[in-house]
């Protein structure tokens, strides 16, 4: 299905519910099957339009206190995916709001940045106005999309003429004492998990994983219990109708929503909603967040 027909879809609800409205307006009152009929797809036209125009433009600050006892405070957006629904523009939103911020010590990217992108320079070059240091993983569709070229090496310039930190597979000493590591994605079986042998669990370690199965299913039998996993991938669920939602998560472990989850050994994990959409322009229940996680 192109953009330009889902689009088409997409704005033609605001006509078709002016339609119905008018229709309603004249229907008789006996005639309740008409009615019903009616209102059913008046209701899921402004639905339609209320996820296309407002909700997936509204983008909120969400606050998780995980109570670490470390004194930091991080910023977490995922999941972009600019391109082809979400341009440079949207991104400048984004690094405005972020930049009202004070006291943050990091900004964390846990991966996903495009979706069919355009112009890479283009649509991810606000990211070196963010006024706090920028540290960043790919994700499955930076690295495996599946109907058109991977964006990946050219991403990758892109991160790095911006001088934002690329940490995939990486282990970095950030503000305040963190340790930041950064795992490839688990789709592409880019999460080299054997790093994690080399941190501290007795520090305050960070890791960015894109897609949280990378926790579930990668970690290695060490312990780990103190360290903080921040994931994307999941979008929690994108249009949250009640149900159906958890049934589209694309994960093999059940990850409905945010947490914090507690693996025990293997840490606290945090997944956040992110910013973008795939597949079709719509959010519902479930605005755009920049994440603020209190540790």
């Amino acid at each position: 299905m192109s953009k330009s027909f889902i689009y088409y879809l997409c704005y033609s609800s605001v006509f078709i519910a002016v339609v119905l409205l008018a229709v309603l307006s004249t229907v008789p009152l006996e005639q309740t099957f008409i009615k019903v009929i009616a209102y059913t797809l008046l209701a899921g036209s402004l639905v339609t339009a209320w996820s296309f125009f407002i909700e997936r433009n509204w983008i909120r600050f969400n606050e998780i206190n995980l109570d670490k006892g470390w004194n930091s405070r991080v910023v977490v957006i995922s999941d972009q995916h600019l391109g082809v629904y979400k341009d440079h523009k949207y991104m400048e939103r984004v690094v405005a709001k972020i930049n009202t911020l004070e006291n943050i010590d990091a900004v964390l990217i846990p991966g996903d940045l495009t979706y069919y992108p355009k112009d890479l320079k283009k649509e991810h070059s606000s990211l070196a106005d963010i006024k706090f240091p920028t540290y960043v993983v790919l994700g499955n569709h930076d690295v495996l999309p599946p109907d058109y070229d991977s964006p990946e090496k050219e991403l990758v310039s892109v991160l790095e003429n911006l001088e934002i930190n690329n940490i995939e597979n990486k282990i970095i000493s950030a503000a305040k004492g963190l340790t930041i590591v950064g795992l490839g994605d688990h789709w592409a079986g880019k999460d080299q998990t054997d790093i994690l042998k080399n941190i501290d669990n007795t520090k305050k370690n960070i890791i960015l994983a894109h897609n949280p199965d990378t926790v579930l299913l990668e970690y290695p039998e060490i312990d780990l219990s103190n360290v903080v996993t921040v994931s994307g991938h999941t979008h929690c669920g994108q249009i949250r109708i009640p149900w159906l939602y958890k049934k589209v998560i694309p994960t093999e472990g059940y990850f409905p929503n945010q947490g914090p989850y507690d693996f025990k050994e293997k840490g606290t994990l945090v997944i956040t909603c992110g910013l973008g959409e795939v597949g079709l322009p719509l959010r519902l229940f479930n605005r755009p967040e920049i994440l603020l996680l209190s540790l």
